[in-house]
């Protein structure tokens, strides 16, 4: 995805991408690239969401140990020239590299079965297990290549644990 792209041009239906966040060296480039590989017609839909976790009754606020994580997560992708706030700026990318007909859709992705809404809580569950799953390599790689000497709030405190 960050190498020149070999496809011939109008060659895809339908590109998905998700959670490329910090992956990806040239978020414009890879926009232009995915459209001259689309056909007429055909789409990119891109799934990415923010790394700053939020509740509905304010238990994450500025000070919570999630707003650290994100700030941290967003200040090391910095760090490497890797963006993790695409999800915020993907439309703006896409309209400048010529994609037309735009459609954004926003949802809640709960991150543990708190919900009372069924659908909610077994998507959190889910996602809970995802995040125990994974987050520990990523954080680890980012934290011993990116982080470096690190003054976030976040390193702080987990220098601190």
């Amino acid at each position: 995805m960050n190498l020149e792209w070999t496809y011939p041009r109008n060659h895809f239906d339908f590109i998905h991408v998700r959670e490329l966040f910090g992956s990806v060296d040239d978020w414009d480039r890879f926009f232009l690239q995915s459209l001259a590989a689309l056909k007429p017609g055909a789409y990119l839909e891109i799934l990415e969401h923010s790394v700053q976790p939020v509740s509905d009754d304010e238990t994450a606020g500025p000070e919570s140990f999630y707003r650290l994580w994100g700030d941290t997560v967003i200040e090391m992708g910095e760090r490497r020239g890797k963006s993790f706030s695409i999800w915020k700026e993907s439309r703006e990318r896409m309209e400048k590299a010529g994609f037309e007909g735009l459609v954004e859709t926003r949802y809640k992705w709960p991150m543990n079965g708190w919900s009372k809404d069924p659908k909610l809580r077994e998507l959190g569950q889910w996602n809970q297990l995802r995040l125990y799953d994974g987050i520990e390599g990523m954080m680890i790689r980012m934290l011993t290549n990116a982080g470096g000497v690190s003054t976030s709030p976040f390193a702080v405190w987990l220098n601190t644990w």
